[in-house]
């Protein structure tokens, strides 16, 4: 379990860092609105405590779980509607997305330095689950007592 605490750590801060950088550089070259300034610097934001989460983790700092677990929770859901998107993510995305009017896709990415937020009346409708953050979720949950004695003594 301490092996997928430290694996856990270090995907956060390597796809935080990645996905903090990426959005930097896409913030500085970018000729952004100011709503899209806003929504860039937000989920800069985002990206960093996805990074500070894992630094949080790999130094076994006291709540640095429960403070991943909302990191990750964040990540999970993505959707659309036809007039809002939101979408947030970093490190490996593996999604499965239904579709209006009715098609399911699967998608891959590694180091996703994913991010979206829209308001549009041409948006489709979608519904998105990353897989790689419930995964995480679900197997640190699984494993708890085994953390709390690493993350308390």
């Amino acid at each position: 379990m301490y092996n997928f605490i430290k694996i856990t750590a270090w995907y956060q801060i390597v796809g935080g860092l990645f996905s903090l950088i990426y959005s930097s550089a896409f913030f500085i070259e970018s000729d952004l609105s100011r709503e899209g300034e806003v929504a860039c610097f937000i989920f800069m934001i985002l990206y960093a405590l996805v990074f500070f989460a894992g630094i949080a983790l790999l130094n076994e700092i006291p709540h640095a779980l429960m403070f991943t677990y909302v990191m990750q929770g964040l990540q999970i859901i993505g959707f659309s509607t036809s007039v809002l998107r939101l979408e947030f993510n970093s490190g490996v995305l593996l999604s499965l997305s239904i579709l209006e009017p009715w098609k399911i896709i699967w998608e891959f990415e590694f180091l996703a330095a994913k991010c979206s937020f829209a308001f549009s009346n041409s948006l489709p409708a979608q519904l998105s689950i990353n897989l790689v953050p419930l995964f995480i979720i679900l197997k640190l949950y699984r494993s708890r007592f085994q953390i709390m004695r690493f993350t308390n003594g």
